[in-house]
This record gives structure tokens, sequence and C-alpha cells, in this order.
């Protein structure tokens, strides 16, 4: 992403068993193992038990209460041994290269920013704080994966509010973020209904982080909701109701219609290009669902809501593409890259979130570059709303 990391890496085409990208350029994709087992609804394994009742601890301190100071080259005589207090406090590993199962002092740097700052830039409403303050926080000393995801997206956050300590912080996001998703790769076809909020999380995590570094795969994410979408939805992560939105202000309304006459074109050309029946009818079901999302982005933007909320809605369409159409996107199908375009012109409404920043011109430009120059009037509208607006 713009700023912070490279437009030009590599980027999963969630090819199985291996990225083809990252296999023609002799590189270990991060995302390799992501979907190779069937999610199925079993008990999880003693393997998989043991990995997600794995503690994190911190090392026992090494100078106890009453000792002379570290630099001290002398030792205490005996009386003052007797008259020390012995410390039941521990202390963090400041070793670089901690042993497994401890936190280093960095790393509780990023969980303490996590839990005061980063996590703030989630929600959009305070009725939600307790969920990722307190409840997915609680989660992760018993599920590694949110760990690693929560300090990767508090890397991240620190390297967009630092810019002086940008690379340190990207190199520490990048090793968390690698950990993090192989360890929830691993754990899909474990699922269950106790550990499924938990995948869940996991998962909206890796596309937050994502969406800073690179394209993520989505796949895990609807086969989630698909088999767990009523038990996820519940208790904690039950959403919260809120009072509708009605009515749009007269400029966001004509707004709304002039992104709606554009996409009444779409609807137009695919019954000009296309012959089969069948595809047809995809198309134009993505189409009528993406203008729901946008009606419902200008209702949220009349009401002033908070930008970040806009995540659901948008991530939203994409969880709800069908498969034909995911895999029409997959081959650079021409009408299925005109229909996109279109839902990456909405991205622009989410420029004031930080891990949002140039997500919408990065994304025309790759679809600019796979459209044929015959289809480039029909992207003409979304893309000068784009880059005329940065």
């Amino acid at each position: 992403m713009t700023g912070l990391i490279s437009a030009n890496a590599p980027k999963c085409d969630e090819n199985r068993p291996f990225c083809s990208n990252c296999t023609d350029r002799d590189i270990i994709c991060k995302f390799s193992r992501l979907d190779t087992a069937p999610i199925e609804e079993s008990p999880p394994s003693s393997n998989a038990a043991s990995s997600q009742g794995k503690r994190y601890r911190f090392l026992s301190g090494k100078y106890q209460e009453g000792t002379l100071s570290p630099n001290s080259a002398s030792s205490p005589t005996r009386e003052q041994s007797q008259s020390c207090v012995t410390s039941v406090g521990t202390q963090c590993n400041f070793s670089p290269t901690p042993s497994s199962g401890e936190i280093s002092f960095a790393d509780l740097r990023l969980f303490h920013h996590f839990t005061t700052t980063a996590f703030q830039t989630i929600v959009d409403h305070e009725d939600v704080h307790d969920v990722w303050q307190y409840h997915v926080v609680q989660w992760s000393f018993s599920f590694p994966p949110i760990f690693h995801l929560i300090l990767a997206f508090s890397a991240l956050h620190l390297a967009h509010e630092q810019r002086e300590l940008r690379d340190k912080y990207i190199g520490q996001a990048d090793d968390h973020f690698t950990s993090g998703v192989q360890s929830v790769s691993a754990m899909l076809s474990q699922i269950n209904v106790n550990t499924c909020q938990q995948v869940y999380i996991s998962a909206i995590l890796v596309c937050f982080v994502g969406s800073v570094e690179s394209p993520v795969p989505l796949n895990g994410v609807k086969l989630i909701l698909q088999l767990y979408g009523e038990t996820i939805s519940g208790n904690i992560l039950k959403p919260k109701i809120r009072p509708p939105q009605h009515g749009i202000t007269s400029l966001i309304q004509d707004e709304l219609l002039e992104y709606a006459t554009h996409m009444h074109t779409v609807q137009d050309l695919v019954k000009q290009e296309t012959n089969d029946k069948s595809l047809i009818a995809v198309y134009m079901a993505v189409i009528q669902d993406l203008l729901m999302v946008a009606t419902d982005i200008h209702e949220a933007r009349s009401a002033q809501s908070p930008a970040v909320g806009f995540t659901q809605i948008l991530m939203g369409w994409l969880f709800r593409l069908p498969e034909r159409f995911m895999w029409l996107l997959g081959q650079k199908d021409q009408m299925a890259l005109v229909i996109f375009a279109h839902w990456v012109l909405l991205l622009k409404y989410m420029r004031s979130v930080w891990f949002m920043v140039g997500w919408d011109t990065h994304v025309i430009s790759g679809i600019r570059t796979f459209l044929h120059p015959t289809f480039e009037p029909w992207i003409q509208w979304p893309v000068s709303q784009i880059f005329n607006n940065e």
C-alpha cells in the first residue's frame, strides 16, 4: 500500500496448493496453507487443543526486590539476603529473539499499543469497544493466531503514526502477519462451534492487515460464515442494534443517483455483450447487490457515520460474491472487471481510515492493467471520480 508496503510485491492469486505468483518467483507464500484442507465440523485434535491452549508467559524477574543493582560487582550479605522481599512479579524478555512461548519487550509494546490505541481505529461505535479491547485481547492469550495478528495490526498502526520508525515496525508487522496467517490456516480444517468465533476474528484481522500489505484471500472467511454464521453472530459478536438511518441529504442523494445511472449503463452493457443467460443472471445479481451496498454507504455518509464502519458494508459485498463471479475475476473477465471497478469507487469514501489509504487508486490501477482498450470507456467514470478527488 501507499507509504507502507510496495505495491509491486507479488500478490497471492489463491491457486492451490501453492500460489503460482510466489512459485514463479521461487519465494515462500504466506498463504500457501490457506484453504488447503476442507473445513469440517469436528472436535479439535489433541495437537490443535495444545496449540489453542498455549499460554504466553513472562520470564521470571532476574533482579528481586531488595537486591543490589545489576551493575554492582558485589553480592548482598546473608543478613541482607534474609531481609530481602522475594518478588512474585515477572518481567518480559528484553532479548530480540525470545524462546517459544515468551513475550519480548518489543511485542509487549505492540500489545500495549493495541489495547490502548490501535483497537479504536477498527470500531465505529463505542458500544463495540469491549469486543476488541477486552474479548478479542482475552482470546489472544489462548489462540495464538489472534495474538500474532493484533500485534501485526498494532505494528502497522505505529508505522503509520511514527514515520521515522517505519521500517522497524513494518518488519515486526510482517513477522507477526506471517505467523498469524500460517497458524490460522492450519486451524481451518479443525474449526468447530467452540472455536469458530476466534477463527472468524483471525480471518477478519487478516483482512485488516492485508488491506495494508496486499490483497488477501477471502475464501476462508466465506466458508466460515457459511458453516457457522449463526454461531458467530451470537453471544459476544452479536451485532449491536442501532436506530435505523432515514433520509439522505440532497447533495449525497445526487451522488447516489449518478452512481445508479452509471450502474444501469453497465447493466445495458451486460445485455449487449453477453449471450449466456445464466451468466447474465450472475452479472445482474452482483450489480443489484452492489446498488444496495452503494445505498447503504451513501446513507451512512449522510448520517456522518465514522468511515471505518463502511468496512463491513464493502467487505460484505465481497463475501457474498457468487463463486462463478469470483472465478471470472480470477480469469480477468472483462465484464467482471468493469463491475468490480464500480465497487472500487466506493473505497474512496474510506480514505480517512489509515489502513485503507491508497487502496482505491491501487486496485483501480490494477484493473486498468488487465482491461482491454475497448472496455476502457466503461470504467472511465469511476477512474475519473477516484483520481480527480485525491
